[in-house]
Formats: structure tokens, sequence, C-alpha cells
């Protein structure tokens, strides 16, 4: 089958109205299938396949579909591709899409399960093929393949609609009170602004392997950028952060009302954002005051929080108000609609830049110089205040996130608290049993309700509760349940005998020789025990009969059964936050958060001055060690003096060489001395006294000699 067909004739294929209109005129004005065909122009070998399928035209719906909807040969119908799609859609709103070789493998286990014809190279490779994708995707005009974003965890978990609805109850709660415009209300966040940014595209040659484009180097070097920006689309200067320990002469060529600051790491401290602050409050042309202040959001940096922050914002009527944290894709205006158009107009800088300096590179010195064209076209106006209306904060809108940027949390929030109540889901499997038309060899599958599933989950492997079931009846009343194990892409092992297998290793489909009984009855509890008894994390039989339950359509398979949905098994509430104010949105010029901001202040004070203290302490102990070393290495100096080390001799008993240190003495200055005497000189130990050794008495004795020619001379 080819990918791209070519229609060979020139005249378009006949719609459904002119069909109808045919078919209408041959039933109502009792005219010839030629004659129709020849005033019409529809051949009539169409005509007549089509009068065949329509025998009783007039009687038909208005809105029925005349033309087949698939082609012949098109092996999922438009229900299976539209289910599908649906589920395509829903993982890629929970941050989980799928590759397309595991889109194909999903579709060939989708196909066979269900009883699909497929064709016979599905069946060899054991996947759909690369036609079949390409067609699925032009049939099916809402997917295409993208380049996804990294979104990590964090990010996924805390953009919630619980969270983020306390964040907009702060602010709707500031603006009730102090009734901000667009002019009060600003927004500022860094960013890095590097010496190598990601190339732009490029026109190459078709059919190269690889294309290159000239950076300055291999790995760039960070400046922080911090702007700042009003509800009212305007841009305040801000600063450049350096990699540099002082601000230098080189730091030039800033954009307009940008200032240069300098930081050893090129990273925002908090010394540096309170100067920034400063120098923003000056740009402020009506002056905030406490009366009448200004509405600054920014993120939960700690550079931004702190006391003496706090302290000139409380002084100078600037209301701090932090975003919830790993929201800020979501909740910053900056980040949703300016630094995107930025990075990308700085790459152009870049690009530029090398072209009419070819061998040189980019230094950091040449950062502001190239961010002004990119400042200049991406902080306009209306990108500006499309940030802030994006996000909810100016004009207030409390639901301007969509709810697909809500999606990836739901993966990780808790389930809504239910009740099993057998009044609304009435239906048991035994009163399926005895009610439902079931017939001989056929396969029911059931959802249990979520709640009971997820009590029966092993916690230290997180596996995932197993709520959907098969409840098969064969020929002889034996009834089979089994569960059914989504996690993997199931496959099917050929044979007669093939049954599909869950993770743990039990029947979910059997054959007709594993269903029946040797006594040909059916059934009861204890038999059925035998089954499900040894299944890991699961309910009782009795419990499973008598649960209410959600039964689906015999022989139907979701995708979502071969590869689950992503959700996390959670049964209670999650770890609690020892310091909850580190995950929350909040006000930090209110006096709350000021008193808490100055107990943490001045426990960050005691604590580094305790360990400044230790450092002197630590560095007194080891000066006078020092000096006491320094001092014995003298004595030991003086002590070598009399003895000299003879050069090493070998034991051969002992197997290790040993030394020897024989006595001397200046000729000329020390008269020589008798050991003997000296060691008769010295007086007698106690009986019970430990004995000294021989060198502690000769080094005693040297001593004692020593003192004697000094007093002598």
């Amino acid at each position: 089958m080819v990918r791209v067909y070519k229609r060979k004739k020139a005249k378009p294929p006949p719609t459904d109205a002119e069909i109808a209109s045919a078919l209408l005129l041959i039933k109502t004005s009792g005219k010839s299938l030629r004659e129709v065909a020849l005033t019409s122009g529809i051949p009539k070998s169409t005509l007549f396949g089509y009068s065949k399928r329509f025998p009783d035209f007039s009687n038909l719906p208005p809105d029925t579909k005349i033309k087949p909807t698939f082609h012949h040969l098109q092996v999922l119908k438009p229900e299976h591709e539209q289910e599908l799609t649906d589920y395509l859609i829903v993982s890629q709103l929970r941050s989980h899409g799928l590759t397309p070789k595991k889109l194909k493998l999903l579709v060939y286990s989708y196909a066979v399960f269900n009883g699909i014809p497929v064709p016979p190279t599905w069946l060899h490779k054991k996947t759909a093929g690369k036609d079949w994708f390409s067609s699925f995707l032009k049939r099916n005009k809402r997917l295409s393949i993208r380049k996804p974003e990294a979104t990590s965890q964090a990010r996924a978990a805390a953009l919630n609609k619980v969270v983020m609805n306390n964040f907009y109850d702060q602010v709707d709660e500031l603006y009730e009170k102090h009734k901000f415009d667009a002019d009060s209300v600003f927004n500022t966040d860094e960013t890095n602004n590097t010496t190598v940014v990601e190339p732009a595209k490029i026109i190459a040659q078709k059919g190269t392997h690889q294309v290159y484009q000239m950076t300055s180097q291999e790995r760039g070097v960070n400046v922080t950028m911090l702007p700042f920006v009003n509800a009212s689309g305007k841009l305040f200067g801000g600063v450049f952060v350096f990699p540099r320990k002082k601000v230098s002469e080189k730091m030039k060529n800033l954009p307009e009302g940008f200032i240069a600051l300098a930081h050893s790491s090129g990273w925002m401290t908090e010394e540096n954002f309170l100067i920034a602050l400063k120098h923003f409050h000056s740009q402020v042309q009506s002056r905030p005051t406490k009366e009448k202040p200004i509405l600054l959001f920014l993120d939960n940096h700690i550079s931004h929080m702190g006391y003496s922050i706090c302290i000139f914002a409380k002084e100078n009527g600037i209301i701090l108000q932090t975003l919830p944290p790993h929201t800020s894709h979501a909740s910053q205006p900056l980040d949703r609609t300016t630094f995107g158009p930025f990075k990308s107009n700085l790459a152009d800088s870049h690009s530029d830049w090398m072209r009419e300096h070819p061998g040189q590179r980019i230094s950091i010195y040449e950062i502001p110089l190239l961010s002004k064209p990119a400042l200049q076209r991406a902080f306009t106006e209306k990108n500006i205040k499309k940030g802030f209306k994006a996000t909810g904060l100016f004009p207030f809108n409390r639901n301007a996130i969509p709810d697909s940027m809500y999606a990836p949390s739901i993966v990780t929030d808790l389930p809504a608290p239910t009740e099993v109540n057998s009044r609304q889901n009435g239906l048991t499997i035994c009163n399926a049993i005895q009610h439902l038309p079931i017939s001989v060899n056929q396969t029911l599958r059931f959802e249990m309700p979520s709640s009971i599933a997820a009590q029966h989950t092993t916690v230290a492997t997180q596996e995932p509760p197993k709520s959907h079931y098969l409840l098969t009846v064969s020929s002889a009343g034996q009834l089979t349940l089994s569960p059914i194990s989504v996690s993997p892409v199931a496959q099917p092992q050929a044979g007669p005998s093939s049954e599909i297998r869950s993770s743990s290793s039990t029947p979910i489909i059997q054959t007709e020789h594993e269903r029946t009984t040797p006594t040909g009855s059916p059934s009861t509890i204890n038999d059925m025990a035998s089954t499900t008894a040894s299944l890991p994390n699961q309910l009782s039989p009795q419990q499973l009969l008598t649960t209410p339950v959600k039964f689906r359509e015999p022989h139907s398979f979701r995708p979502q059964d071969f590869l689950q949905l992503p959700q996390v098994a959670q049964n209670g509430p999650r770890n609690s936050n020892h310091n909850k104010r580190l995950g929350a949105s909040r006000c930090l010029t209110s006096s709350p958060e000021i008193k808490r901001i100055r107990e943490e202040h001045e426990e960050k004070e005691r604590k580094l001055k305790a360990a400044e203290n230790r450092k002197i302490a630590k560095a007194t102990k080891a000066k006078a060690a020092e000096g006491k070393r320094k001092s014995n290495k003298v004595h030991s100096v003086e002590e070598d003096q009399y003895f000299e080390t003879t050069p090493a001799v070998s034991n051969p008993q002992q197997g290790r060489k040993s030394t020897s240190r024989v006595l001397r003495y200046d000729k000329e200055n020390v008269s020589s001395i008798n050991l003997v005497e000296e060691e008769e000189d010295l007086p007698s130990e106690p009986r019970n006294s430990p004995v000294v050794p021989r060198r502690e008495r000769i080094t005693r004795a040297v001593k004692q000699n020593r003192m004697r020619n000094v007093c002598g001379r």
C-alpha cells in the first residue's frame, strides 16, 4: 500500500450530496440507472453499488453518511481509532506521552485481543507497521509528533488546583484591600544570559547528515539578568550580575535603565537583590507609600526573602507576594510570554555577532550589548500584557490557567473520598450470574471500585491496584475469575492454547480445556477459591462475589488495559512538610511574615557567630599546638647532638632491619662522660617504683653534665 496515494483521474469524486440527489432521483422519477448516471455525471457502477447498499434510501435520516468513512483495507475502525486518539491525548496531557514505537506495540496488542484481523506482517513482527502509523496521523488531525519539553516531577505535582486556589485567594484579598491598577502591579524574575546559546534554525542542503553552526565556545559563562515589568506593559531597568568579584569599567553598553553588579558565582544574592530593589524603587514615577503601595510578584528564591529586603519593602510601600513554588511556568507572567521570545531573539543576536567577528569569542562583557535588540523585540507592551492576562494576575481571573496545565498533577493527586454504596452500584457478581444472560464460553470484564482495590496494594513495591477482572463461564458451568494486569504492553503467545498473563503469571483468558472441571457441575465459592486464593494482593473470593461492581461489554479491551495511564497509588495523606512556609505562597511584607523572617534572621546570625567562634578557637588551638610542637622539636635537636645513628643492620633471625643510636659528644666543648659514673650518680629508685628505661636515664645524665659545664664556665 502506497503511503501517499495520488488520484489518477482529474475529476474529483462525487460528494455525499451529489450521490444522495442521484439516488433520490432514481426512486422518485422512475428514471433508469443509466439515465441518472448520464445526467449527474456519476459512473453507473458507482450508483449501482450505492443503490444496492441503500435500497430504501428515502427513509434514511438526513445526516446519514453515504460514502464509507474508512478504507476497506483499514485495520482499525473509526470508533477504535477515536478511542486510541483519546487515550494518546490523555497520556500526553499527563506528561507521559507515547513514542511512535510504543504506540505501534500497543496497537498490535489492542487489535489482536479485540479480535480485529491484522496484516501478516504485523503477526510476523509483533508490531504495527510504518504505513499504518503514517496513515493514522493523517486520518486523526488532532495528533502530531512533537518534541516535548522536560518537566520535573516537582513542577508536575505542584501545579494543582488546590495550591493555585489558595494563591488566588491571597491575591484577591490584596486586590480588595488596596484596589491596585495596571501601573501598580509588577513582576520580576531572573533569567540566565549565557555566552553560548542554542543556535537558531538555518537553511542547509537537503539530505545532509549533520549541520553545524559556529558558537563562541563549548560551554558558556552565565550572566544573570533581572528585569522588572508592570501590568500596563512597561519595562523597567533591572540589573546584570556578572561572575566577577568587583564591578569594573568593562561592564558597559548596558540597556537603558540597567545597572551592573558583580558576584563570584554570577547568581543573584540577597545583597544584590536589595540593590536591584532600591534601583527599581527609584524608577517608579509615582513613589509608592504605605497608604498607596504597589504589588510585586516574585518567586520563592532564597535571595528574595532576606530580612533586609522585607524591611526595605515594608518601609517604602512595596508589597512582596511570592508565587507558589514550582509553578512559575504557569503563574509567572515573564515566563509565559516574554522570556521565550527573548531567548529566540538573543540567539539571532549571537549568530549575527559571530558572523561579523569571525574567529573571536563572545565574552561576558558583550552580553549587555547583545541583549539590547532582544529586549526591544521581546519585551513589548503586547507581550507583557499577555503574560499578566494568561496568569490571571491582571485583570484578576482565577480561571485563567487552562485545565490542561493541571493534568500532570492527576498522576500524584490523592483520590477523592468515595463510599461504596450497594444501592448505587447494586450489581454484584452473584447477581450477574443469576440474572444476566451470560452465554456459554463468554468472558465478561468488570471493574472493581477503586477504593476497594486500592486497599489491597503492596506499598513496598508500589504495585498498582488490580481493579479489572475477567469472569469466564465455560460450557460446563465452571467459573473463572482472574485479574487483569495493565502495567506492561501485553504480547500474545502463538499457539492454540495461548493466554494473556499478568505480572503475577496468572492466566486471564483460559482455553476450553482449562475452563472445564472434571465433574462438569457449576463451581461453588470453595471451588472458586482454588483459582483466586493464590493471587497476591487480591480480595477473597467471598468479597469479590458480594462487592458491587461495574460490568463492561464482553470481549472489549481498551488501550489502558494494556498500558495503564500513569497514576500513583495513594491511600492516605502525604508526608507533612516540617517547614510549611517553603511550600506555600505568602506575602513577605505582612507583619506575621516579617516577624518570622526576623526570627530566622536572628537565628541564622547566631549560628554564623557561633561557627565563627568555633573557627577562631580551632585556629588558636592549632596555633598553640604548633608552638608546642616546634618547642619539642628544638629539644629533640639538642638531644640528637649526643647520639648518632649507625647504618642499618640486617637481622636475619627476625627478618627486618634495625638501627642503633650511639652516644656522641663534642670533644672541643664537652668533656668525656663516664656512663657508669653518671648512672651511679643517679638517685636510687625505690624498690616498688617502675624501672626507668636506659635511654631516659642516659638523657638525664647528659642534661646534668651540660649543666655542670655551664656552671663551670
